[in-house]
């Protein structure tokens, strides 16, 4: 079994709540049960483009082993149920399980990648931040990288976040440095589908508190 700390992602609804009763609702019952059974918050985010209103992800940290899925279910608020989860590992980042806390935009995606192909993706993911997130346009940072802890041999996914200063900054990085355009182009050929967050931190920590809905 592996010791490797679980990073769990789900994507949440709650028809008739918005976001930011969501939010609430998870940081006043949710996540208290969830660290009494050792899951720990990484992010809770609402979405800037990608979610419904009625929709947060939440994603948390779990010793190797534990069962996450199975946790969040029976401790959900009313009305609230979870529309997608995965478990997943790091790879190259993060190196510990430190919540997220910058101000910013956090972009989720979500990569399609075969088992066979998960080294590679990381090593072009790795040449590409070189320069990505030395530009001088726009400024970002890898949050984390990720593959499923069971990962399939084919139809896996892949987890990227990263943060940016703000929107016009992830806008301004579709255009990034040619090395790095050039890692991400050969990284589309080993990509079978993708899908984007972009997301904002929710809660009371005090590094976010009183972030708006952007």
């Amino acid at each position: 079994m592996s010791t490797d700390p679980v990073f769990h992602w789900a994507r949440i609804a709650a028809p008739g709540k918005n976001f930011a009763a969501l939010g609430k609702l998870i940081e006043e019952t949710t996540l208290p049960a969830l660290e009494r059974q050792g899951g720990r918050r990484w992010a809770l985010a609402n979405g800037l483009f990608g979610l419904w209103n009625h929709e947060v992800i939440l994603l948390t940290t779990w010793p190797g082993g534990a069962k996450p899925d199975e946790y969040l279910s029976g401790e959900l608020p009313v009305g609230a149920a979870v529309m997608e989860s995965y478990e997943f590992v790091a790879t190259a980042r993060p190196t510990d399980t430190s919540p997220l806390s910058k101000q910013g935009v956090y972009v989720h995606r979500l990569f399609g990648v075969d088992a066979a192909n998960v080294e590679r993706f990381v090593e072009l993911s790795e040449e590409a931040w070189r320069t990505f997130e030395t530009a001088s346009e726009y400024q970002s940072e890898l949050q984390g990288l990720f593959r499923q802890v069971d990962h399939p041999e084919t139809g896996g996914l892949m987890l990227l976040v990263t943060w940016y200063d703000r929107l016009e900054s992830w806008e301004r990085s579709r255009t990034p440095p040619p090395e790095a355009a050039a890692n991400f182009r050969e990284r589309a050929l080993i990509t079978t589908r993708s899908v984007a967050y972009a997301t904002r931190l929710l809660g009371t920590n005090p590094a976010v508190r009183g972030m708006g809905a952007g």
